[in-house]
């Protein structure tokens, strides 16, 4: 079995394999001046599983030496000081959208900030999808800009007419686009702003 050595702390000095609890050695490694660390200088011993599932309502997070984010989902292997993040009873929101680093610190988003992060992440789904349509007939544009700036007014006419239905198109997705905008900005819940699926199906 494996097995996490904690410190007061509650911070991982070591892990070790070990045949069961009553099998831990006197010693169990060594400090970062190469000392050895006697079983004696450990707070406690948590048996580590072979699989640590992720737990999206027992989250634990904190931030290394290095100021990196760490996450655990054992309070047992948790430092004391790692915040329990709370998901607002929604356990697929992604980790940066519950929280948000200032200055080396983790902070809690409330449930309304969450909600904002949320709206911004989906305007952003948005503006890519729509891009991604318009990109098709992004040709036609240049075209028309590039008659207008010669002031070709016969080219324009006569592109107008031909691309008349793509044209058309074009701002049926702008008109769609802001009504998403407008219901996505309007959603006052996470479960509202959820339910909110972005597809253009035409006008």
């Amino acid at each position: 079995m494996r097995i996490a050595c904690l410190n007061n702390n509650n911070e991982i000095i070591n892990t070790i394999e070990v045949k069961d609890m009553n099998s831990i050695p006197d010693y169990i490694g060594v400090d970062s001046n190469n000392n050895p660390i006697h079983k004696n200088e450990i707070s406690n011993f948590v048996e580590i599983p072979d699989v640590i599932q992720p737990d999206p309502n027992n989250t634990y997070v904190w931030l290394d030496e290095k100021g990196s984010l760490q996450t655990q989902y054992m309070a047992e292997l948790a430092p004391k000081s790692a915040l329990k993040v709370n998901n607002y009873g929604q356990p697929n929101l992604p980790i940066d959208i519950l929280i948000t680093i200032s200055n080396g610190t983790i902070n809690q988003n409330t449930e309304q900030e969450i909600l904002e992060n949320l709206q911004k992440k989906k305007l952003q789904e948005l503006k890519s999808y729509v891009a991604s349509l318009l990109s098709l007939t992004d040709y036609i544009v240049t075209k028309i800009s590039e008659a207008q700036s010669v002031n070709d007014t016969q080219l324009l006419q006569s592109l107008q007419i031909k691309y008349a239905t793509q044209i058309q198109q074009r701002k049926q997705i702008r008109t769609w686009n802001d009504k998403m905008k407008q219901t996505i900005n309007n959603s006052t819940t996470i479960e509202q702003l959820n339910a909110i699926v972005i597809e253009y199906q035409g006008i």
